[in-house]
């Protein structure tokens, strides 16, 4: 008999609409650590069947039929800064991953007002903490 093996995914973004149960079948323990995960109602019943550990920030649930078209990426500027673009169906889940990179982040820009607000909120916060009551000086 053939040994199982164990499967890991470390990605940004994992389409999993079209997974097969041959496929699932095929390993001892599947681990999937992802930013975004794409699920059906189909896989998501599989998974529950299966051993799949899934750890993901965001998980949407699409057709399969649904035509996905990444235009994000990473552009640099300059050798100190780089601009990251991304598209999204809730920014607000990006928070904890914006958050890591606190202390860098030169000016952020989204369509979504709340994103900004959070943001603008978080570093007063982290502001005060370290260095006390948090200056509005607007003369």
């Amino acid at each position: 008999m053939e040994e199982k093996k164990v499967l890991t995914i470390d990605t940004m973004i994992c389409d999993l609409r079209t997974v097969s149960e041959e496929t699932l079948q095929s390993y001892e323990k599947i681990y999937i650590s992802a930013m975004t995960v794409f699920i059906t109602e189909r896989t998501q019943e599989l998974f529950h069947r299966y051993p799949v550990d899934l750890d993901a920030m965001a998980v949407e649930k699409l057709d399969e039929n649904v035509r996905l078209v990444e235009q994000n990426g990473v552009y640099k500027i300059t050798d100190q800064q780089y601009k990251y673009v991304v598209d999204t169906y809730d920014a607000m889940e990006l928070m904890p991953w914006i958050r890591t990179f606190m202390g860098r982040i030169e000016k952020l820009e989204s369509s979504n007002p709340q994103l900004k607000k959070k943001f603008d909120q978080d570093m007063e916060q982290l502001y005060s903490m370290y260095f006390g009551e948090v200056q509005n000086d607007i003369s």
